[in-house]
């Protein structure tokens, strides 16, 4: 029988090795990469392959820094990578909004953004350093919480009757709020509109948590607050809200009247906590985010942990939030021609 010789049949050995070896590495990578890592059609790793940054652009401790990291969770698990809160605060949320702004738009730069930096909060200043209608895309949206009228427990305040008879004396009430045109400093202008605009004394924090702090503390008689916002305050008998600017009362307040039982028909304010990117950010991207903040907040997890606090659920999609920032933009532009510029003067903490 004839045999190759030793060199040959060495070479035939090595070749099969090497064979098998590229098949087996071959239906491996069938199906796809690591997780957050599976090949589009051009061959491509698809989105999201690497971190994602969630900028809040407020301080520590207030509502939408709150949101945000009870979302962040929930999101990672949906999009198969870490999603990492971070805090840019500063000038009223322009701060942050301008670092997501001018990062690139792939999507792994996420703004948690609300009515005060996506609708009110620019209309404010005489040149605003980005325009959320031409630069941000909202994602979806994931709360819808009213606001409160709350005063701190010794402010000698113990109703809304309270509150209407002392309106128009600056030095007799003074009020909180988180900047100028910020979403709760809008809900104050509609109400003091149904008021005739009365004058009271408002004071700017710069975010949400310093102004909680100070109606806790006495610093300020009242604020527009949320209900996540309220619960220990509540607990501990050092707030008392008096108003929900909602047409339903909330389960976790059953107490609290509405505006229209309090006499102020059709005065409706929330806030909703939205997930943006830069406009420009490509569909596809969009899209897949989207989706992983749908499927976020159907997390039971999430459901159960945010909506502990009392905060009002309720999920809208980008096509959604979008419209209705451009909604809440127009409203704003309307009652900023009506108000008289008293309305609106404020002065800066100095904390």
């Amino acid at each position: 029988m004839y045999q190759a010789p030793m060199r040959r049949r060495h070479f035939w050995r090595i070749f099969a090795l090497g064979t098998a070896l590229v098949l087996v590495l071959a239906a491996c990578g069938d199906g796809g990469g690591a997780e957050g890592e599976a090949d589009g059609e051009d061959g491509a790793p698809t989105f999201p392959t690497e971190a994602i940054e969630y900028v809040v652009p407020y301080s520590a401790g207030g509502g939408t820094d709150t949101a945000a990291r009870m979302m962040s969770p929930a999101l990672s698990s949906a999009l198969g990578v870490a999603v990492n809160v971070q805090i840019r605060s500063g000038g009223a949320g322009s701060t942050g909004s301008l670092y997501v702004i001018e990062e690139p738009a792939d999507g792994y730069t996420l703004l948690a953004g609300e009515n005060g930096i996506m609708t009110t909060g620019p209309l404010a200043a005489e040149e605003s350093p980005y325009d959320p209608a031409t630069d941000l895309l909202g994602v979806c949206s994931f709360t819808a919480d009213p606001w409160v009228l709350t005063v701190n427990a010794e402010s000698g305040i113990a109703s809304v009757e309270d509150f209407v008879e002392q309106s128009g004396e600056p030095e007799a009430v003074s009020i909180g709020i988180t900047s100028v045109l910020s979403a709760d400093h809008y809900a104050w202008l509609l109400l003091q509109q149904a008021m005739d605009f009365p004058t009271y004394r408002t004071v700017a924090y710069g975010g949400g948590g310093p102004k909680s702090l100070a109606v806790l503390g006495g610093e300020v008689d009242a604020v527009m607050e949320t209900a996540d916002g309220l619960v220990s305050g509540v607990e501990e008998g050092l707030l008392v809200p008096l108003m929900v600017l909602s047409e339903e009362r909330l389960e976790a307040y059953p107490d609290v009247p509405t505006s229209a039982e309090s006499g102020f028909e059709g005065i409706i304010a929330d806030t909703w906590q939205a997930i943006n990117v830069r406009r420009d950010t490509p569909a596809d991207i969009v899209a897949t985010l989207e989706e992983g903040c749908e499927e976020a907040f159907n997390d039971p997890g999430f459901q159960e942990n945010l909506g502990s606090l009392g905060v009002r659920l309720l999920f809208r999609n980008s096509e959604e939030i979008d419209s209705l920032m451009t909604e809440e933009r127009t409203q704003a532009l309307e009652i900023i021609d009506q108000i008289n510029t008293g309305a609106i003067e404020t002065e800066e903490s100095e904390g």
